[in-house]
């Protein structure tokens, strides 16, 4: 698992920590990302690793034969004794940061629809 915090790689060695993962690929909605870590120690609550915003890439499988990398972007850390991290596919979750503002000046109401719809 590669994690990008700040623009900046870091590497996370999940070994005998990581419970549980799930992966879904769907091709109407979002891709999502979820594992839960094994936090006995509460160390984990000392990385910033686990910030929302931050990009994960990751892949699963054997060695020879592992799945595409999917980057993917940390939504939401909960938890204690054990971090569920949420994470939703990368380029959905930056066009949720996007401004979708637009303003229209000396046009009517309907001519705003028009440009709209």
């Amino acid at each position: 698992m590669r994690v990008y915090s700040g623009g900046k790689e870091v590497k996370v060695d999940l070994t005998n920590r990581l419970l549980t993962f799930e992966y879904e690929d769907n091709e109407r909605k979002s891709d999502w990302a979820r594992w839960t870590i094994d936090n006995w120690d509460f160390s984990m609550f000392d990385e910033p690793i686990w910030r929302p915003g931050n990009i994960v890439t990751i892949t699963w499988g054997y060695t020879g034969n592992m799945s595409p990398p999917r980057t993917v972007c940390i939504h939401k850390t909960s938890g204690a004794r054990e971090l569920r991290v949420e994470a939703i596919e990368s380029g959905t979750a930056m066009m949720n940061e996007l401004d979708k503002s637009f303003t229209y000046e000396d046009m009517t109401y309907s001519d705003v629809v028009e440009i709209i719809c």
